[in-house]
């Protein structure tokens, strides 16, 4: 399940937040089309600070992963740590990084993540280039050993259909990514899918964007009804109908 009711209000069990739009290990086959954002986007702090307050007077939310892009990139990473924690004091949070700049980050980054009690979540893409070891020492040194959980990334899945051609209830009953809601633009989309914006703006196509709730317009229990819904949107004809996985690589553009 998605989402579930407590007594006072609802709990959604799962959240993810861009950081950055921006990734400093383009994949190719990001669900997310990092590999699209040719600049710096970062998300603002202070609208941040404001979609989190409003969210935390309607709704529970149990895991909120912060994410990208790589969130790293982000000069004010250790704000938005802060800000999550102290909107949401009972939350699991967890920082998805790639890991590649965690040797630049100083002491004060390291204390914001022990005060804050955050979690991260290291994705490592062994072939791209061997620096796990020195990401588990840096931890190590830090005292951090138990905040940390590894991915391997090896494989990548192929899901996007640009034609548009997909039976919507095939692709939505073979998606694993429709329990990934994001809050984007003061909004949650109930997938990923809704950063098909970078594809739409940087090929000049129109592909629909997932469904949404404006977390302002919305009360907590509407934002809970609507994204308990559970079924196939006119988005979804555009994953394709069963995934496939392929290895891991760079994303280069074969447009230009």
């Amino acid at each position: 399940m998605l989402l579930s009711k407590t007594l006072n209000r609802p709990t959604i069990e799962y959240l993810e937040i861009h950081l950055s739009d921006s990734c400093n290990l383009k994949c190719n086959n990001c669900s997310h089309f990092c590999f699209l954002v040719d600049k710096l986007i970062l998300t603002d702090i202070n609208d941040f600070k404001k979609d989190l307050e409003e969210l935390s007077k309607k709704i529970d939310i149990k895991t909120i992963r912060l994410m990208g892009g790589e969130p790293l990139l982000h000069p004010q990473i250790n704000d938005f740590l802060y800000y999550t924690r102290y909107f949401f004091p009972k939350s699991i949070i967890k920082l998805v990084t790639n890991g590649l700049l965690i040797h630049t980050k100083n002491s004060d980054f390291w204390n914001c993540i022990r005060t804050n009690n955050i979690f991260i979540d290291l994705t490592y893409y062994p072939r791209y280039k061997n620096y796990l070891n020195e990401v588990k020492d840096i931890i190590k040194v830090n005292n951090l050993e138990d905040r940390l959980w590894v991915a391997i990334k090896e494989i990548f899945y192929d899901v996007f259909n640009e034609y548009g051609s997909s039976d919507i209830k095939k692709s939505y009953a073979n998606c694993t990514r429709r329990k990934w809601p994001n809050l984007w633009n003061h909004k949650i989309y109930i997938c990923p899918d809704c950063f098909r914006y970078y594809y739409n703006e940087k090929y000049n196509k129109n592909i629909e964007l997932p469904p949404y709730v404006d977390i302002y317009k919305y009360s907590g229990e509407k934002i809970y009804k609507e994204l308990t819904k559970y079924k196939p949107s006119k988005a979804c004809r555009y994953c394709k109908e069963v995934p496939i996985p392929i290895l891991w690589e760079k994303f280069e553009d074969k447009n230009k």
